[in-house]
């Protein structure tokens, strides 16, 4: 999705006004916010959250890197 990497960019420092154009941030808490699409998400089997902040979602990621980081480290996976 777009504006998950909109979310990615600002956890990774980028400058808010790249982050926020055109009201992309609220419009995507509005949409994730309606039954409708709520209902869509579970069809496809997954889980909906309520939509989180920017900083709620740069932790998310921040916490994701270091876990998998862990888990890759930890299973001597390498990158040939």
């Amino acid at each position: 999705m777009q504006l998950r990497k909109v979310y990615v960019e600002r956890a990774h420092g980028a400058d808010d006004h790249l982050c926020q154009q055109g009201g992309a941030i609220g419009e995507e808490e509005r949409i994730q916010s309606t039954p409708e699409f709520r209902a869509l998400l579970v069809k496809f089997g997954m889980d909906p959250s309520p939509p989180n902040t920017p900083e709620q979602f740069a932790a998310i990621v921040k916490n994701d890197v270091e876990r998998w980081a862990r888990a890759v480290a930890a299973s001597g996976a390498v990158v040939d």
